[in-house]
Parts: structure tokens; C-alpha cells; sequence
């Protein structure tokens, strides 16, 4: 069984103002890598574009983090394919629909509902 940890809203802006003073390259990085609550078997956490500049592999290789899910959406650096961490998923078929359903006047909100 699994079970989602949803922040208060008090918890979000003390998270966005950790973010606001770290320096760009890992403030989220750090903020989504927390120590775990008690009893949590794994720590997961997700990204769109993972650019995981500066030493952001390094904080999520040194993390509780059991994996992070990214899309391709931009090109994965060597070392980042091979972290067992990183978990990339490929929205090319995603992104060519959406370009097909653009050039026919089509929805483009259809594919994410």
C-alpha cells in the first residue's frame, strides 16, 4: 500500500522560500530529497525537463530518493543515464501528436485528458 504526503499550505511556502534562497542548480532538488517520514519505504518524486545542473546528481545519488522520474523532453547527459535513480520517460509519440493535432486544428487538450 502506498500513500501520498500532501504539504499544508504552510509547508509549501516555507518550501518555496527554501527554494528562493538555494542557489539554482539544487534548491528543488534539495527541497523534494527531505528526510523521508518515519515508516515511508520509498521516496519518489517526478520532473518534467531535468536539467539537474551544477551537483544536483550528486544530492539525489547522496538522497533517500529510491527514483526520479523525468521525461525526455530534453537530451540526458551520460552520467545522468547512468544513475539508477533516474527513471526517463519518452514523450516523443506524446509530442508528435500534439504537432500532428496543431497542424490539423485539432485539440491539443484531448491528449492529456
Amino acid at each position: 500500500m502506498s500513500a501520498v504526503t500532501h504539504l499544508t499550505s504552510e509547508e509549501l511556502e516555507a518550501g518555496l522560500s527554501e527554494i528562493r534562497e538555494s542557489p539554482k542548480d539544487a534548491g528543488v532538488v534539495r527541497l523534494i530529497v527531505r528526510r523521508p517520514q518515519p515508516g515511508a519505504r520509498e521516496v519518489l518524486a517526478s520532473c518534467s525537463h531535468a536539467v539537474l545542473s551544477g551537483n544536483a546528481m550528486d544530492i539525489i545519488e547522496r538522497s533517500p530518493l529510491s527514483r526520479l522520474i523525468v521525461t525526455d523532453s530534453i537530451p540526458l547527459s551520460e552520467e545522468k543515464r547512468r544513475s539508477p535513480k533516474i527513471v526517463p520517460l519518452t514523450i516523443a509519440e506524446l509530442m508528435g501528436k500534439a504537432i500532428r493535432n496543431i497542424h490539423e486544428e485539432a485539440s491539443v487538450t484531448s491528449l492529456f485528458v
